[in-house]
């Protein structure tokens, strides 16, 4: 009898509340996160544009909290941590103008592919293939010393097309997982709320 396991899954990674594609730690995103390569939008900016367009775009970023005139500033200083590059952005973008910032195409580009990510179902796949993944693992781990040659074949059948789909889901995760990963993975797990921070700091 087959029964139906998923919403558990599904609601045990709410809890460990999920994020997708966050970064790690500080590094580029495209090698924390090889999917990346896939996105020509994503491919022609260097690891620091690509921070600030995770922070200002993805629909788990902390950042969506802060209306767009005052989310460049932050998203800036969380992206860009060499100074003068932090200034240039600010300046060339209007960062603390009291209006959307201006971006060039390039940018525009990679924020349009960002908000496209549908982070529910990325970590409803996620947890699809952990299920899976332990499924394979019951069904290859099957004792057959006693077995009659009838079941000896229907398990080598059953072995193979397990061991094809363990292969298929460990591409997956060497990819990212889909980028789920739980906010303590992440560099977000310090951030105390990115807009109760932003306003903090105008206090």
């Amino acid at each position: 009898m087959l029964v139906d396991a998923r919403e558990d899954i599904i609601l045990e990674m709410i809890q460990k509340n999920m994020v997708i594609h966050a970064p790690k730690s500080g590094k580029d995103l495209k090698r924390e996160y090889p999917e990346y390569d896939d996105y020509p939008e994503f491919t022609k900016l260097d690891s620091a544009d690509l921070m600030f367009v995770w922070a200002w775009s993805n629909k788990t970023s902390p950042f969506l909290e802060l209306p767009e005139e005052k989310r460049c500033g932050p998203c800036c200083d969380f992206a860009f941590k060499n100074p003068h590059k932090n200034t240039a952005r600010k300046e060339a973008w209007g960062a603390g103008s009291g209006t959307s910032p201006k971006f060039p195409e390039e940018i525009k580009n990679a924020i349009k592919r960002m908000e496209l990510f549908n982070p529910g179902m990325r970590v409803q796949m996620a947890a699809d293939n952990l299920h899976l993944l332990e499924q394979c693992r019951k069904a290859i781990r099957q004792d057959i010393s006693s077995a009659t040659p009838e079941e000896v074949e229907d398990y080598l059948k059953t072995a193979a097309l397990a061991r094809k789909i363990q292969v298929d889901i460990l591409k997956d995760i060497e990819r990212g997982n889909l980028g789920s990963e739980e906010v303590e993975n992440t560099m977000l797990k310090n951030l105390e709320g990115a807009s109760a921070a932003f306003h903090k700091s105008r206090a």
